[in-house]
Order: structure tokens, then sequence, then C-alpha cells
């Protein structure tokens, strides 16, 4: 929940809903990267949201993005500074989990992790735009699943070669008929 603070904030940049927007989008670009194990595009988008309007939960999933890259001293600072920002935050469990993890180079948590997955955001620290109005998710954001394949062409569908021949049929049928 935005306190004061984010009131505070409003008051002294007239244009707050505007940055606010914008943080959003990148926040959710962020996502669809992520959900495409594109990590680095995911990090950049999180940098300019964070930069935008700072949120604790832009700081968990950047460490999360460094820890995917292999980024272990970057994703340790992330998720301190995470820490930092949210002490008692709903991820806060998760950030030191993954703090040991990494400084010992246990890696428990990810037999709770399908594919290597990256934990999610827990919902008390994902940003919010408003006082009265929570910021969404969007759609398998912090799932790391495969890539979609792209669908198949046209021409390989079988009602395309079904419509083709009714096309063909009825043009014959047409010049019979205009030829007697």
């Amino acid at each position: 929940m935005v306190g004061a603070g984010a009131r505070a904030r409003a008051e002294v940049n007239p244009n707050h809903a505007e940055i606010e927007t914008a943080a959003q989008r990148h926040y959710a670009r962020a996502g669809g990267l992520i959900g495409n194990q594109l990590f680095a595009e995911a990090l950049v988008e999180l940098q300019a949201a964070q930069s935008l309007a700072p949120e604790p939960a832009y700081l968990f999933l950047m460490g999360q993005c460094h820890e995917a890259l292999g980024h272990k001293t970057r994703a340790v600072a992330s998720y301190r500074a995470y820490l930092g920002a949210a002490p008692q935050g709903a991820n806060a469990r998760d950030a030191a989990a993954r703090i040991t993890a990494i400084e010992t180079g246990v890696e428990p948590s990810l037999k709770s992790r399908p594919n290597g997955a990256l934990a999610p955001v827990r919902s008390a620290d994902a940003p919010s735009p408003r006082d009265s109005q929570r910021f969404d998710e969007p759609p398998g954001l912090f799932r790391a699943d495969p890539p979609t394949t792209p669908p198949s062409p046209v021409y390989t569908r079988w009602w395309f070669w079904a419509g083709a021949a009714m096309v063909l049929i009825g043009a014959g049928a047409a010049t019979y008929a205009l030829a007697r």
C-alpha cells in the first residue's frame, strides 16, 4: 500500500501519475521478458521502472534477474537493497534465503521451483499506481517458461486448402455457366 510518502511525492510532482504509468509500463515489459527468459532485457526495464518510481518489488526482481544471469555479487546487492527498503516485506524471507544460497553456494530452494523458475513477488510488495488501486501483474510474469513456438503457416492448415478448393470449384462452375 502506498502511504503518505506517495501523496507527498504527488504534491511535489504534478506529473506523478504519468511517471507511475511509465514505471508500470516498464514493469509490465519486464514481466513479459522474464516470462521469455530474456533476463538482461528485463533488467534494463526494471532499472528504468526503479529510476522513475522506486518500489521494493523492482529491487527483488532485479536480484532475480542478476541471479539468473550469473551476476552473483549484483544479485546479493539487489536482494540486500530490497531488504533495506522492505525489511518486513512479503519477499523478505525469499530475499534472505537467496542471499544465503548465493553466499554459501547451496541451492535449497531449487527443489520447490519447477525448472529453476523465478520466485513470485508477493502481492504486498507489488508496485501500486495509486493509494486505492493495486497494479496487476501481467500473466506469467515470474515464471521462466520456455518461449512458445510460433504458429504454423496458414498454408499448412487443412481449412486453407478446403477453402482454396471451394474457390476453384466455384470459379470453374462460373466459367462453365458463362461459356454456355
